[in-house]
């Protein structure tokens, strides 16, 4: 068996914020009730502590499934190939987000290296900040918003923070100019 290691609290806040602290399973959310990480595919079987392995559960729907793959803990669905089919096809979904969200990541770190000769995204930014961002706008307004930064900010550091700042006001709604989404 694997042995479990500790989710850090910033990493698990990161996984309820983009997943909007609410139950992947039954959609509870608080004060309804508590929260808990899941790992998609169990510790014990051989599942890791990636965020595209973790998801936000509530106490019932987390301790109810314990250890169980959901590939095994569809009781609404008789059809153990249906069963399979759907599993895989959820996998492929998650697969493809995060291929898409990579490049993406990597092209908006290519407009920013291309700014500031060479310097690029940290990992954490890569991981916390940037899921976030692609999950709560569209690729074209995430790429506006870092080409404005790129073009207002002069150091590498002040960009990221100008972005970030740029990113949660267009999530939060405070639009401050018109963005590319808007104009469709």
């Amino acid at each position: 068996m694997k042995k479990r290691k500790q989710v850090s609290k910033k990493a698990k806040f990161e996984v309820f914020k983009r997943d909007l602290f609410t139950c992947q399973y039954c959609g509870n959310r608080p004060p309804d009730t508590i929260l808990e990480l899941d790992h998609i595919i169990p510790v014990s079987k051989g599942g890791g502590n990636e965020t595209s392995n973790l998801t936000t559960s509530c106490v019932d729907c987390n301790r109810g499934k314990s250890s169980t793959p959901l590939s095994e803990k569809l009781p609404e669905i008789d059809n153990l190939e249906e069963r399979k089919y759907q599993e895989k096809a959820c996998r492929t979904q998650a697969d493809m987000l995060r291929l898409d969200r990579e490049r993406t990541t990597n092209y908006l770190e290519k407009i920013y290296a291309s700014k500031f000769r060479g310097a690029k995204f940290t990992d954490e930014f890569k991981v916390l900040s940037m899921p976030q961002f692609l999950s709560g706008m569209s690729v074209e307004d995430v790429e506006y918003a870092m080409a404005k930064a790129v073009t207002k900010v002069s150091s590498p550091e002040k960009c990221i923070q100008y972005f970030c700042g740029i990113c949660w006001k267009r999530i939060r709604g405070e639009n401050r100019y018109p963005w590319p989404s808007d104009r469709r």
